[in-house]
């Protein structure tokens, strides 16, 4: 796998962008997220491309992410700031 290869290299943050699922409201590849988190358990890992609103980000942080790109859900108002700040809370909880 490439986050494997990633790691071995030196890599100590990996981003995962699904760009078919970006702005497409299709929601996570989860099972994706969840096999790179396995393959690099211990790097930062982002994720992004089909956030769809705060579920999404407690997903996310359930899969084992560090943090989330988020833009459309942002744009058309189905992720808030407020949101932004509660998922964040979490994670750092």
């Amino acid at each position: 796998m490439v986050a494997t290869r990633a790691t071995n290299a030196g890599a100590g943050a990996l981003i995962v962008i699904d760009l078919a699922r970006v702005g497409m409201g299709a929601g996570l590849d989860l099972e994706l997220i969840a096999r790179v988190r396995e393959a690099a358990p211990n790097v930062t890992l982002l994720a992004g491309g089909g956030v769809r609103g705060p579920d999404d980000l407690a997903r996310l942080s359930e899969s084992g992410c560090d943090g989330a790109l988020v833009a459309t859900a942002l744009q058309d108002g189905r992720l808030r700031a407020a949101d932004v700040a509660a998922a964040e809370r979490r994670v750092g909880a």
